[in-house]
């Protein structure tokens, strides 16, 4: 269900972190889901990973993002 942390590493600005889930070809041309977080809200809480289950059920594209203090850890 869940997939592999990546890294955009951006010139004078912190690291990003996200993962993307690709969509299997029935699916291609429907919206990616973004998931941005916020507020008591992190790319592994129970709404970002409940939302990338339904992606993964359905098929569509799922990118969660994460804030540059992931968890309080510096990437």
């Amino acid at each position: 269900m869940t997939n592999a942390l990546s890294f955009l590493d951006r010139a004078d600005r912190p690291r990003l972190v996200y993962a993307h889930r690709r969509a299997v070809a029935e699916r291609s041309g429907a919206p990616t889901i973004v998931f941005l977080p916020g507020y008591a809200s992190d790319m592994t809480g129970t709404k970002a990973l409940a939302l990338d289950a339904w992606a993964a059920e359905t098929g569509h594209a799922m990118l969660r993002f994460e804030a540059p203090t992931f968890l309080g850890v510096r990437w």
